[in-house]
């Protein structure tokens, strides 16, 4: 599935970051530099804190480790550095881990007389990946368009996501996320910030697959999609019933059951949550809708809440319709702006 969900990426280099705020004006994850080269002293300093202020904030995080590798064998011993690091956070990471390969590496290597060529770079570049995946984490690899076109095997690189660096409108080459700035301004973080967009449901993919320490996802025989942010997600099928998470618009689903009333038992698959959600946010096969009920009696109360002692809103006369949103187990039907009381004497579904 295809989204398009902003974030950012953010290194040492960013000083003064409020998650939070960063959050509520829009970005959904952070990619973060966990360190460089092959030596566990590397570990960039501001690593810890970036990634347990997202993670406090509940956002989406990912991590890249910036490469000096000179050959296959270095690169093999970075990831396992990098890996190390990760260790803590298994279960909490829901994007990629990523070899970042750039310039500054190839420089590093001529200072040792080796010059990388498009073979060594793509060796050292898929080594780090297959160190990556083998030990259970989702891989992938930072690059720009100019390396994609003179210095990367792509063929060789297909088994791994592309994350892109490229400031036009691209993206340019197909990628599973696109750095779209490197001078972006974002609430909450203090002066330029890498921007990127995301285009696969990351959290979705990793979770259902078992990776970065997550248990695979039952399999789904009938998936859907949330087509509303924050969409509540009800332990049970009415409104009155404790909410156990919530769901946003393009989230896919795995729809579990079909209440008839116009609630679907559903799996978010990008956070596992699992509760029951109202068919006005699901897009999916053979969702049943909210029911029109009538009103049989003369002056049947409206309630602003769930109670006989809330308060009136308003009174419904014989042959008023209203729609039933959800009955409680009490017998209190939601039609959406108020709370009728279920009397099969006065009201009939």
């Amino acid at each position: 599935m295809s989204i398009n969900v902003k974030g950012v990426d953010l290194s040492t280099f960013n000083t003064q970051v409020d998650f939070i705020k960063a959050k509520k004006s829009g970005i959904r994850f952070a990619i973060l530099r966990a360190g460089f080269g092959s030596l566990a002293t590397q570990v960039d300093k501001r690593f810890r804190t970036h990634i347990n202020g997202a993670l406090e904030a509940k956002m989406d995080v990912g991590a890249y480790w910036f490469s000096y590798a000179r050959s296959a064998e270095e690169a093999r011993a970075e990831a396992r550095t990098f890996l190390s690091v990760m260790k803590e956070y298994a279960g909490k990471v829901t994007y990629p881990l990523y070899c970042d390969y750039e310039y500054a590496s190839i420089e590093y290597a001529e200072r040792f007389g080796i010059k990388p060529d498009k073979k060594l770079i793509t060796d050292i570049i898929v080594a780090f990946c297959e160190e990556i995946k083998k030990a259970g984490w989702y891989p992938g690899y930072y690059t720009n368009l100019d390396f994609i076109r003179n210095r990367l095997d792509m063929e060789r690189l297909k088994p791994y996501d592309l994350w892109l660096a490229d400031y036009t409108d691209g993206p340019s080459y197909n990628c599973g996320m696109q750095q779209t700035s490197s001078t972006g301004k974002v609430e909450g973080i203090v002066g330029n910030v890498d921007l990127d967009t995301a285009f696969r449901d990351y959290p979705a993919i990793i979770r259902k697959c078992g990776c970065n320490g997550f248990k695979p996802q039952p399999s789904c025989s009938v998936e859907g999609i949330c087509t509303q942010n924050n969409t509540k997600l009800y332990e049970a099928a009415y409104t009155t019933a404790r909410v156990v998470g919530t769901s946003d618009k393009n989230d896919s689903l795995c729809l579990l059951a079909d209440d008839g009333w116009g609630w679907s038992k559903v799996r978010v698959t990008s956070s596992g949550l699992t509760g029951w959600m109202e068919n006005t946010a699901v897009s999916g096969p053979n969702r049943s809708r909210f029911r029109v009920g009538s009103c049989m009696g003369n002056n049947v109360n409206i309630r602003q809440t769930p109670s006989l002692t809330g308060k009136i809103l308003g009174q419904f006369n014989k042959g008023a319709k209203f729609t039933m949103v959800s009955i409680d187990p009490s017998n209190w039907i939601d039609i959406g702006y108020g709370y009728l009381y279920y009397d099969k004497s006065y009201i009939q579904l």
